[in-house]
């Protein structure tokens, strides 16, 4: 049983079966990292990464290139989706839009016939 962390979920992840998803806090998150929660983050991402690390003080490594995930029986996905505007390649997002970003923490646990790989 994995869990992983990604800004997005994608039908991709999943080959058949069922999940639960449940709301979760910014609160939750630094547990599961601390309990070795893998990163799937995309580096196309770094301004998202870089709002929640300066909204919630998580602290997201950025990999080299995004992994691709299939979640197995047991596996659960944290997922931080931000609705934000698109900004221009080298841009950040200032203090307002920080302050007022909406983001939203949910869990995903698979609950039976899934595969997990993670291919980087």
């Amino acid at each position: 049983m994995t869990t992983f962390l990604s800004l997005a979920i994608s039908d991709t992840m999943f080959i058949d079966g069922e999940c639960r998803r449940e709301t979760i806090t910014p609160a939750d998150v630094p547990a599961a990292l601390d309990a070795g929660a893998q990163r799937a983050l995309n580096p196309s991402h770094i301004t998202t990464i870089d709002l929640i690390h300066r909204k919630f003080g998580l602290s997201l490594p950025v990999p080299d290139k995004a992994p691709k995930i299939v979640l197995r029986p047991g596996d659960t996905l944290i997922v931080v989706q931000a609705n934000l505007p698109r900004l221009a390649e080298g841009q950040v997002h200032s203090d307002e839009t920080v302050a007022h970003a909406s983001i939203r923490f949910s869990r995903w646990t698979v609950q039976d016939h899934m595969v997990n790989d993670v291919h980087e």
